[in-house]
């Protein structure tokens, strides 16, 4: 009983630790701002090379660069969060209390939300 334990506890682990990886792998690179929207109908697009880049690490670092300057940097990690439809991704910012969604769909990285009059930033893969 206590083999078949371990075993669970190992498998579990691993599993888990998988799936951490995968979502860092998919996020890894530069991503760079392309549209936001959201508000008392907030509508902007940004044309290519702006500089308002996240350049995500598998290491589960981060840096932000707004207009080419470095903004913010440090650490980040995606955990699941239930809502009353579902369950969303919220990414995490320098363990912060309150994390953003974070949506991936189509090869568009979109993280924040308009619910409360927010903002919603998508953001285009431009390096890996």
């Amino acid at each position: 009983m206590k083999r078949l334990l371990i075993l669970l506890a190992i498998s579990v682990f691993a599993i888990t630790a998988c799936k951490k990886s995968s979502v860092n792998s998919v996020l890894a690179g530069k991503w760079e701002l392309r549209h936001q929207n959201g508000g008392w109908g907030y509508d902007s697009t940004y044309v290519a090379g702006n500089g308002n880049i996240f350049d995500f690490y598998g290491n589960n670092r981060f840096k932000r660069y707004e207009k080419g300057s470095l903004a913010e940097q440090g650490t980040f990690h995606i955990q699941k969060a239930t809502k009353e439809l579902g369950s969303t991704d919220v990414i995490i910012f320098n363990n912060d209390v309150y994390g953003e969604p974070l949506e991936l769909s189509n090869g568009i990285l979109s993280i924040g939300t308009s619910a409360a009059d927010g903002i919603i930033n998508h953001y285009q893969k431009i390096a890996d």
